[in-house]
């Protein structure tokens, strides 16, 4: 009896093993197949979002390309345009002259009353429209308007060397003496007067 019941519980024994092993190894497989499908959505979230990264930066190359493009073309309209504005002919004794766009406008207006334009000279210095009657006109390189010197303080300054003067560019109009009778006129480096003296004779005088 001792013998049967051994061989009872060895069976019994035997049997609950191999049901834990049948159990561990479908443990086993499921774990494995738990990993493998993990392992493939992560290979493919990241496969999606290193596309979307480089469609990211495609589209960015894109529009810089576009965008510099358009810059390109932009400045080079831009600058054209600049430059054409820069300058204007005008008419002169001595054939059409290419002249600042500001002193052009400047010689349109002052030619009804000071009649046509007889000369344009240039220099480093700036240009000197030069009219019928000698009034002038004049501008400095980097200026931005044309000033008028007229009558005796445009003869001295003439004198003095007119672009290549000392007392530089006329830097406003002339005005009125503030004591006295005659007239002054600011430069960029001195002033020229045109006054008269105790004796009643107006004459020039340049100071530095």
């Amino acid at each position: 009896m001792q013998k049967i019941t051994r061989r009872i519980a060895g069976g019994f024994a035997a049997a609950t093993l191999s049901v834990a092993l049948v159990a561990c190894s479908d443990a086993e497989d499921t774990a494995n197949d738990a990993k493998d499908t993990a392992g493939s959505v992560a290979a493919d979230a990241s496969d999606a979002a290193g596309s979307a990264v480089d469609e990211a930066t495609s589209e960015k190359d894109k529009d810089a390309e576009s965008s510099e493009s358009e810059d390109a073309d932009g400045s080079e309209s831009e600058d054209a345009d600049s430059k054409d504005g820069d300058t204007k002919t005008v008419s002169t004794a001595n054939g059409d002259q290419e002249v600042p766009a500001a002193l052009a406008s400047a010689i349109e207006e002052k030619k009804a009353e000071w009649g046509d334009v007889q000369s344009v000279e240039s220099s480093d210095k700036g240009s000197l429209a030069t009219f019928d009657g000698g009034n002038l006109l004049a501008m400095a390189k980097d200026g931005d308007e044309a000033q008028p010197i007229v009558g005796k303080i445009a003869e001295t300054w003439k004198e003095q060397g007119g672009l290549d003067a000392e007392v530089g560019l006329p830097k406003a109009a002339e005005e009125k003496a503030t004591e006295g009778k005659g007239w002054t006129q600011q430069f960029d480096n001195g002033v020229i007067s045109w006054l008269q003296d105790e004796s009643g004779k107006f004459t020039s005088s340049v100071e530095k």
